[in-house]
């Protein structure tokens, strides 16, 4: 495996990502990863290594070992291909923001161990900027459903994860954190890319959100269709859902009624 050798020497800021499973957060730390001055590993779970103890440059290794690895694995995850050919993925380059996508489990440790969101800032000694990405809590729920979780724990567990998220978010500052609607960046993603840029600081890169624009799919799978729902359960999540601002103006329409 290559070593990262200088490139991670001018790093300026830390990339966190949290929120759910299942929610496009893959999506789209693939493609800021293959900007030219972003490194951001898909699935390293930062947060266990710094719960382990590992020092600023140990965690920075690691971060391009596991996309290493991610690109000696065609950078497939899921059955989906998150490949950006003709983009900066896997090459050297001149980072500027470095970080881990692992959003949904990064939710639960900094609600479960609440310091370490201390120990993230004192490791990596940086600027954090945090990108929080929802999806439709309909297809969100039907995904982990469809992932083998029971549909009523399955609205339970996402509903515990909101909650979790909601206290994160009370703890960073406003400006420090991106909402990011999966949807809406489907709709539009030349001007979501452009915003993901001024969020990190980081060049508009032309070739980069080409390359990007050639890969994503403008069409959000509607999960929520492949199942059935109760009454009970509609009105369970409608009632949920008006708990949590960032769900205001999403796609909530569902197909039809249960039984």
């Amino acid at each position: 495996m290559s070593s990262p050798g200088g490139m991670l020497d001018g790093v300026e800021r830390y990339c966190m990502f949290f929120g759910y499973p299942r929610s496009g957060h893959t999506l789209t730390g693939s493609l800021l990863n293959a900007h030219p001055e972003v490194l951001i590993s898909i699935e390293l779970d930062a947060l266990s290594r710094l719960r382990e103890g590992v020092d600023r440059k140990a965690l920075f290794d690691e971060i391009w070992a596991e996309d290493q690895r991610f690109a000696a694995r065609k950078r497939a995850h899921m059955g989906y291909d998150y490949a950006v050919p003709g983009a900066w993925q896997g090459v050297p380059k001149p980072v500027r923001v470095i970080g881990d996508k692992k959003g949904g489990r990064s939710s639960w440790w900094l609600h479960d161990e609440p310091a370490l969101l201390d120990r993230l800032y004192e490791v990596v000694a940086l600027p954090v900027r945090f990108i929080h990405v929802s999806r439709s809590p309909w297809d969100n729920i039907a995904t982990i459903v469809r992932r083998g979780m029971d549909h009523t724990r399955a609205i339970e567990w996402f509903f515990e994860t909101c909650d979790a998220v909601a206290g994160i978010k009370a703890r960073i500052p406003a400006d420090q954190v991106l909402d990011l609607r999966h949807e809406d960046f489907l709709g539009d993603p030349r001007a979501h890319l452009r915003g993901l840029c001024r969020f990190l600081e980081v060049r508009e890169d032309e070739a980069w959100i080409d390359a990007c624009l050639a890969v994503v799919d403008a069409r959000p799978r509607r999960s929520r269709d492949e199942l059935p729902w109760s009454a009970e359960q509609i009105a369970w999540v409608q009632r949920e859902v008006a708990r949590f601002p960032w769900f205001r103006g999403s796609d909530l329409e569902l197909k039809g009624e249960g039984p």
